[in-house]
């Protein structure tokens, strides 16, 4: 494993285990004070002077006031620029600690957040010469910088790693133009439809019970579409709940998948079977607590070529094929 590598997949796992608002500003802090363009970058970014020898206390007492502020930078031992850090809190401090900056000497007050701010909060913000932020904006503003050079190759492989931490913390959602042909938006519905009849079709096959749940919300999502529902073994009271759909957050697949959160049990057998496959089914890790029963790729490019009734069958058969995994269990 190169550096470059194991830095993103430290950052990677920090995202994972330390992703809260206090997190955020530790990890900030320490990228800032170990790049130091980084943060007189910052500084630009909220028109704060772009100082030498910055340095950065986090959690700082305002003066001799009862406040601290997130972030305070100081240079020639001087405090010059307070900044506050705020996910998902709504309580700004905007009269409060910029009263208090100002009598301690600080010129420029700044806030990063993860939301837009409401009317009311912007124009007391303005009415107290904040500037306000959000954190997708500093993003791109630092990875800007980043493509025009100012540090060196270490220093270039930390910030990217660290700048992929903040996308994952502040849930950044990749946003790119819209291009969707008119048919196409009837054929999700019509591919959901299939997926249902399916499933209800499965009942006058399995020995087991089979029920479709169609009132959870996370049926469907931003990438994901689909339907969960019940295998229940009516003698042993054992069940299976698993979700048919299609997910497209990278390359579309049509999948069924088993959660660990709903079959803890199943689960644990399922994960000594994951990587095999043949022809009809690929079982991999779809996700965190997730394993997924997946039609192979040559399999869904035949299927996405196919008139309804070549597959309809298709489906039929990849369903009933995948449910058959849960057999052991459903039976023991």
């Amino acid at each position: 494993m190169t550096s470059r590598n194991a830095i993103a997949l430290f950052f990677e796992n920090l995202a994972n285990y330390h992703r809260s608002e206090n997190d955020l500003s530790d990890v900030t802090a320490a990228i800032a004070m170990t790049v130091p363009v980084i943060a007189q970058d910052i500084c630009e970014f909220f028109d704060a002077p772009r100082a030498q020898d910055i340095k950065i206390k986090r959690e700082c007492q305002i003066d001799d006031t009862s406040y601290r502020a997130d972030f305070v930078f100081f240079a020639g031992g001087r405090p010059f620029f307070l900044l506050e850090n705020k996910i998902d809190d709504e309580n700004y401090h905007f009269k409060e600690y910029g009263d208090a900056s100002r009598s301690w000497g600080i010129t420029s007050l700044g806030l990063i957040g993860k939301h837009w701010l409401r009317r009311r909060d912007l124009e007391l913000a303005e009415e107290y010469n904040w500037t306000v932020k959000r954190w997708e904006e500093l993003f791109d503003f630092l990875t800007e910088k980043l493509q025009k050079g100012g540090c060196d190759e270490f220093q270039q492989d930390v910030v990217e790693a660290y700048l992929g931490y903040v996308k994952e913390v502040c849930k950044m959602e990749k946003l790119e133009a819209v291009r969707i042909r008119d048919e196409s938006l009837t054929s999700l519905t019509y591919l959901n439809r299939l997926f249902q009849r399916i499933i209800l079709w499965s009942r006058s096959k399995s020995k087991y019970e089979v029920r479709l749940l169609s009132q959870p919300k996370d049926n469907f999502g931003d990438t994901w579409s689909g339907y969960y529902y019940k295998v229940t073994n009516e003698e042993t009271q054992k069940e299976v709940v698993s979700w048919l759909g299609i997910e497209f957050s990278k390359e579309p697949k049509i999948y069924v998948s088993v959660e660990a959160s709903k079959n803890t049990r199943l689960f644990e057998q399922l994960n000594s079977i994951v990587a095999q496959k043949d022809e009809l089914c690929e079982i991999a890790e779809a996700g965190e607590g997730e394993i997924g029963f997946v039609l192979p790729r040559q399999c869904y490019d035949t299927f996405m070529k196919s008139e309804l009734k070549e597959q309809e069958d298709q489906l039929r058969v990849f369903f009933e094929h995948a449910n058959n995994m849960f057999e052991e269990y459903l039976s023991s």
